[in-house]
């Protein structure tokens, strides 16, 4: 069995987690690098279950588009024309 090790960024201040946008990319990428859902990214990386679409947020924040996105798009827009042709 692999043994998982939490890797914790940030900085509490006030009861809350503070991330820097370094530290926002560092968790987008390891996402978009790999097959792992962005809970189970997000829970490594800050301790939290739950998710709540933030890296999706800092996604927008930072300019950074998801490629399951993008990829899902096109195909939905190549069977639209399909249709209609």
């Amino acid at each position: 069995m692999k043994d998982k090790s939490k890797v914790i960024l940030g900085y509490w201040k006030n009861n809350r987690l503070y991330l820097s946008n370094h530290e926002k990319q560092i968790i987008i990428d390891d996402y978009l690098s790999g097959n792992e859902t962005r809970q189970s990214v997000y829970e490594r990386y800050t301790g939290y279950k739950e998710e709540h679409s933030m890296i999706v947020r800092w996604m927008d924040q930072l300019g950074i588009e998801d490629k399951s996105l993008k990829s899902l798009t096109l195909v939905v827009c190549l069977n639209k024309r399909k249709e209609t042709l």
